[in-house]
C-alpha cells in the first residue's frame, strides 16, 4: 500500500476518449507553470488550475464543456475539485511531462459539448493510491476505490490551505 500523499499524489496517464478540434471552443486560456524550481522533469503530475470568474462565467454551469491540453493538442485528463462560478474554481489537471517550463490550454465555450472532459470516479488517480482529499466542499475521496471520512466531535470548517482548500 502506498502512502497517502495529500495533492502530490501521481496520476493516472490516461487517453482521453472521442475527438477533440480545438476550433469547436470559442474560448482559450494558455496556462504556464513557473513557480516549480526542481531539476527534474515529473511524469503525470497533478497540478491545481485556479480559475476565475473571468473565464468560468462563459463556461456551461457545471464546466462540462471544459477541456485541457499540452503543448502538442492532447487530452489531459483533470478532476474538479471545487466548482463555484462566480468566485474561485479549483481544477487539478494531470500533466504527463510538468517542469517550470510546462505549459498547457484550457479550452471552453463549445455549446454542444455533452460529456464533460472531468473525471469524478478517480480515474485521473493511480490505482495504487488508496485515498485522496482535496478538503473542499464535501469530505469525498476521489481515489479509484472511494472511501468514506467525516469528522469527529466539533467537525471542522474549510479553510485557507498551501495548496487549495484545507480543513480546520
Amino acid at each position: 500500500m502506498k502512502r497517502m500523499m495529500c495533492a502530490l499524489a501521481m496520476c493516472a496517464a490516461m487517453a482521453r476518449a472521442g475527438d477533440f478540434d480545438p476550433a469547436e471552443y470559442a474560448n482559450r486560456m494558455i496556462i504556464v507553470f513557473s513557480g516549480y524550481t526542481g531539476a527534474e522533469t515529473l511524469e503525470d503530475f497533478p497540478a491545481l488550475v485556479r480559475l476565475g470568474p473571468e473565464a468560468t462565467g462563459d463556461m456551461k454551469p457545471d464546466g462540462e464543456d471544459l477541456r485541457f491540453t499540452d503543448a502538442q493538442g492532447n487530452l489531459l485528463p483533470y478532476e474538479i475539485d471545487t466548482w463555484d462560478p462566480p468566485g474561485e474554481s479549483l481544477v487539478w489537471v494531470c500533466v504527463p511531462a510538468f517542469n517550470n517550463k510546462t505549459m498547457i490550454t484550457a479550452h471552453w465555450g463549445n455549446e454542444e459539448a455533452e460529456q464533460p472532459g472531468y473525471t469524478t470516479n478517480g480515474a485521473m488517480w493511480e490505482d495504487g493510491y488508496v485515498f485522496v482529499q482535496h478538503f473542499a466542499d464535501s469530505l469525498g475521496d476521489s481515489s479509484p476505490d472511494p472511501q468514506t471520512s467525516s469528522f469527529h466531535a466539533s467537525g471542522g470548517f474549510l479553510a485557507g490551505g498551501a495548496v487549495g482548500k484545507a480543513r480546520d
